[in-house]
């Protein structure tokens, strides 16, 4: 099974994309082997629960109309660093990181998609800016 990484950045993503994801789905539609898909966007996104699962619900479609087993796992968001600077507190804190977090798993669910927190993971992991974490924390999301 190819893997490729699509560089996913919200809803109604471009049609390249759409593309090469249905090609990866149709290379070989006999196939019993599922083809996995792991789905996340990134913080860029400030957090938007409509746009992540609007997001979701593309992508889902897409799968879907490939007629293939093609399960699905959302990862969220990695907890805030404690030097965020000050502006990104308030729509990137860990409060709203935590909300978002509980909100998509939530919402994953409710679409039969498996969901996969790092939140938790990170929350007290060594961490300058909240997105760059040393090399146990990749490591142990390398390992998931």
């Amino acid at each position: 099974t190819p893997h490729t990484f699509l560089p996913v950045s919200g809803s109604s993503d471009s049609s390249s994309l759409h593309s090469t994801f249905t090609n990866i789905l149709s290379a070989s539609p006999d196939s019993y082997k599922p083809v996995a898909v792991i789905h996340s966007l990134s913080l860029s996104t400030s957090l938007s629960w409509p746009l992540a699962t609007a997001s979701m619900d593309e992508w889902l479609s897409l799968a879907d109309a490939s007629a293939r087993n093609v399960p699905f796992l959302w990862v969220g968001p990695t907890a805030a660093g404690h030097l965020k600077p000050p502006g990104l507190i308030l729509s990137q804190g860990n409060n709203a990181l935590w909300h978002y977090t509980v909100e998509m798993a939530r919402e994953a669910r409710a679409r039969e998609v498996d969901a996969m927190g790092m939140y938790n993971l990170t929350l007290q992991a060594s961490s300058w800016d909240g997105s760059g974490y040393g090399t146990r924390v990749g490591l142990v999301q390398a390992m998931m």
